[in-house]
């Protein structure tokens, strides 16, 4: 082979030069929140059992945990979250897979978190919230199960659903969380979409569309996240449904990690959860049994 051929390089051909990377790279950033986020919540956990309450690292982890800015940018960063997901239905060969698959993560988040709660509970292990019954994963599970209903339909169809769902969002679901709640004795929590119910007369199977079991980590409800979902294949149906080519053709060579992480965050999610969980479990074994 000659120089000149050598110096060739030839076309790649992988995942990040094929796919549309503008929208791995975004819903990588985001999997990179989720992680950073978790991981600072163990830290206030562990902080406060290691130091106390008043230890720097319980104060500072904790300022994080209750400040105003996380509370602008978890909703923010759960619609985005949404919104890229309905974006990708465009270019999923079979919906209805997706939906199943995604059906299987949340499941699998579901009952194994709630058989880890119950372990803690049955062996004395209280203020630890480990169960996750409803959880981003199930609202893109739902939301990609309801448009595979919509996706072989005309735009306006998609419109209608977002207009329903904002319908349901601030109207029908409260409604429903303060009939529900007025049944079980509970009474709504001030934060928007979700509502708590107290006493023992709250119900273990509840409808997680609209509120949330006390005592449940890591709650996401259906609505109003559904709109940012369908908002996501509404704009997917004029920007990338016909062409199926980027919007920013111009791939830059960072981004490839985080476009890798972008292509797998259902396994990353489910996985890293319980990797970190593990890591400060050790740690905390560790720090406990030196020091205790």
């Amino acid at each position: 082979m000659g120089s000149n051929e050598a110096a060739i390089s030839k076309p790649k051909n992988d995942a990040f030069s094929k796919r549309i990377h503008e929208v791995d790279l975004l819903r990588g950033f985001l999997i990179i929140l989720v992680i950073i986020d978790h991981v600072l919540w163990n830290m206030k956990y562990y902080g406060e059992i290691w130091m106390g309450q008043e230890g720097w690292m319980y104060q500072a982890f904790n300022f994080y945990w209750t400040s105003v800015a996380r509370g602008i940018i978890q909703p923010i960063a759960l619609g985005l979250f949404c919104f890229v997901s309905g974006v990708s239905c465009a270019f999923s060969k079979s919906n209805k897979k997706r939906a199943i698959i995604t059906l299987i993560f949340w499941a699998i988040i579901a009952l194994g978190s709630n058989i880890i709660q119950l372990i803690l509970t049955n062996n004395g292990v209280e203020g630890l919230e480990i169960r996750v019954d409803f959880n981003i994963i199930g609202v893109l599970a739902f939301s990609t199960l309801f448009y595979c209903i919509f996706e072989k339909k005309s735009w306006r169809s998609l419109l209608v659903v977002i207009i329903f769902s904002f319908l349901i969002s601030n109207f029908l679901s409260p409604m429903l969380r303060e009939s529900l709640l007025k049944l079980c004795g509970g009474h709504v929590c001030n934060r928007p979409g979700v509502a708590y119910g107290v006493g023992n007369t709250t119900p273990n199977f509840y409808m997680p569309l609209f509120w949330e079991y006390p005592h449940q980590a890591d709650f996401v409800p259906l609505f109003p996240y559904i709109i940012a979902f369908f908002l996501g294949a509404l704009f997917s149906y004029f920007f990338y449904k016909a062409k199926r080519q980027s919007l920013f053709p111009n791939r830059k060579e960072w981004e490839r990690p985080i476009c890798f992480l972008g292509r797998h965050t259902l396994v990353i999610y489910l996985a890293h959860y319980f990797v970190i969980r593990a890591i400060f479990i050790i740690i905390n074994l560790i720090i406990t049994g030196r020091f205790a």
